[in-house]
């Protein structure tokens, strides 16, 4: 081939890739399709009973709520096209009908699973009307410094729009603690550090769900969950855990040797997480501890070969461009910063994931 035509060949090349990027939605379009139709859940009843694979005739037939007038032929094309990302498994069967069994992706959709559930993440950011309305206004974030999520919703930040849309905050919840708890075991199979911990106050802990599965697995571990007074007024009782109000801001408990920070730092600017973990450094006493669990940018781009890690904390990123006032993801440069500033030293990272544990020591 000649110099033109290389060249010619290049432009398709870089052609297509833009095309791809620029319909990449179809995929989570299509996961957020069939999790509102509860495909998943088909598949898993099918293959308690012994059936290793459905058609997708045969997943309509099964559907909880029978639609009126359905279209077994656009299901199959939703599901092939998850197929080739892993989602499911295409089959062919002796009749030569495509059939589709569960992977370890779908499975991670069911629902009420004690391990827990993709599902609600997938309905609040995969063509969530909410996310999908924010993201439109990404370019208002670049040229004029506003929130996309207010300018989508009537100046509302995503925490007062939750306050006032029940449906919305009940997504967002479930969504959370539904991370919350796949974060906690790979934390917990992971990091170490909490062994010689004695008294540990979880900043910004909710309703105390997480430091209740510390404290389950590191009984010796005198826990705290400590949150705004309106948060804490619905935690429920955890053995091990005390439940204390207040306001990160201004102060944290005292007399502990660790604080536990989970996606705490991501959601403010350098100004405000250095005012919060100047809070902590001042409560801890020498050689005490801050561990924050939260994504890490890679530090350059510069490597095309990125990981499924890599993107995911990209993806987080502009997440938190779509939806917060201050938060952002940051690299471990930016993370040892914060850290120094805020009087800090000793800064180590544990990989999970594209999550990180970030472990801080008072000198």
């Amino acid at each position: 081939m000649d110099l033109e035509g290389r060249a010619i060949e290049e432009l398709a090349k870089a052609q297509l890739e833009v095309l791809g990027l620029a319909v990449s939605v179809v995929f989570p379009a299509a996961l957020n399709a069939v999790v509102k139709m509860q495909v998943a859940e088909v598949l898993a009843t099918a293959a308690e009973e012994g059936h290793r694979s459905l058609s997708a005739d045969e997943i309509v037939a099964r559907m909880p709520n029978r639609p009126s007038q359905p279209n077994s032929k656009n299901l199959e094309r939703l599901l092939r096209v998850l197929s080739f990302k892993g989602v499911f498994k295409e089959e062919a069967r002796h009749d030569k009908r495509r059939t589709f069994r569960l992977t370890p992706m779908s499975s991670a959709l069911i629902r009420n699973l004690p391990e827990g559930t993709m599902a609600n993440y997938v309905l609040l950011t995969s063509l969530g009307q909410e996310f999908i309305e924010s993201c439109k206004h990404l370019t208002a974030a670049v040229l004029e410094s506003k929130v996309p999520f207010a300018m989508a919703h009537g100046g509302k930040h995503q925490f007062q729009y939750c306050a006032a849309n029940p449906d919305y905050s009940n997504v967002f919840q479930a969504a959370m603690t539904d991370h919350s708890h796949q974060l906690v075991d790979l934390m917990l199979a992971k990091f170490e550090g909490f062994k010689d911990v004695q008294r540990m106050a979880d900043v910004g802990g909710g309703v105390g769900t997480t430091i209740g599965r510390i404290v389950e697995q590191y009984p010796h571990i005198q826990g705290i969950n400590f949150d705004l007074p309106h948060v804490i007024a619905h935690a429920p009782q955890r053995e091990g855990v005390e439940h204390i109000a207040g306001d990160m801001f201004e102060s944290v408990p005292p007399d502990c040797d660790a604080f536990f920070l989970k996606n705490i730092i991501h959601d403010w600017d350098d100004e405000l997480n250095i005012q919060i973990l100047m809070n902590c450094h001042k409560a801890l006493p020498s050689r005490g501890r801050v561990i924050m669990v939260d994504a890490v940018l890679p530090a350059t781009t510069l490597l095309r070969e990125s990981s499924l890690d890599d993107m995911c904390a990209f993806e987080a990123d502009i997440t938190m461009m779509a939806v917060s006032a201050h938060g952002r993801e940051r690299d471990a440069e930016e993370w040892e910063n914060l850290a120094t500033t805020s009087g800090f030293t000793n800064i180590t990272f544990v990989k999970l994931d594209y999550m990180y544990v970030i472990e801080a020591m008072k000198p």
